[in-house]
């Protein structure tokens, strides 16, 4: 079915629910639905860059939206949690977030943070010949080290989808919430558990939420701008 009705839609996702019926099913991804929203909700209803699908695929065909460097080509594409969108004709860069309501929404980022994108590690195996494989939340998969565990991130450099650098999730780590009722939130881990953390807020509140809510952007502080009141 090409289209979902919008009470079923996760409530994440920033879109007017009393107007018309139905909204356009992104197609299955990497991301999980609730992280991630279809391009042109966020073309039309977010950014208000075109007006319906017809003139979206009139951008498409002038290779006009970019997510992660790749070309979009179909409106039932998604944008996901931390993926970089790029309006080349605009000069545009934008970030998937969630706002302090836990909203997902476009962040807009600068030229410094535009090739770079922070994945959370959600599964590892062995694969042939003793190799690990690391499994990312957008869905990429990469052979790695051992020493990465899931529930750490690694840092990922978009042009050359070069792993840089991981961030484990350990005391001092700067984390950012996902799920829970803080989500958007973010701070300094202070205490983890075997299913629970502790980590004290930008306004130095201390919050407890589950391990599995935390994706870990830093160490003190965050590689990347999370919101306008760092």
């Amino acid at each position: 079915m090409a289209h979902l009705k919008k009470l079923h839609a996760p409530w994440q996702w920033r879109i007017s629910r009393k107007e018309k019926k139905y909204v356009i099913r992104p197609f299955p991804a990497g991301h999980k639905r609730e992280l991630s929203l279809p391009i042109l909700v966020v073309m039309r209803d977010l950014l208000h860059y075109v007006n319906n699908a017809r003139e979206l695929r009139n951008v498409f065909r002038q290779n006009g939206v970019l997510v992660d460097g790749k070309n979009l080509k179909d409106t039932h594409s998604s944008v996901g949690l931390f993926d970089v969108l790029h309006l080349p004709k605009i000069n545009a860069y934008y970030r998937l977030l969630l706002d302090g309501n836990g909203r997902l929404h476009l962040f807009p980022i600068d030229g410094k943070e535009n090739g770079v994108k922070i994945c959370k590690v959600t599964g590892k195996h062995k694969i042939k010949k003793g190799k690990t494989q690391i499994v990312l939340h957008d869905g990429r998969t990469f052979v790695g080290s051992d020493e990465i565990s899931v529930g750490d991130s690694v840092v990922l450099q978009l042009a050359d989808k070069k792993v840089t650098q991981t961030l484990q999730l350990k005391k001092g780590a700067y984390v950012y919430l996902i799920g829970g009722k803080h989500s958007g939130n973010y701070g300094v881990l202070r205490d983890v558990a075997e299913r629970n953390v502790i980590f004290e807020d930008f306004k130095k509140n201390k919050v407890e939420t589950l391990k599995k809510y935390i994706v870990v952007v830093g160490e003190g502080k965050p590689l990347l701008k999370l919101s306008n009141e760092q």
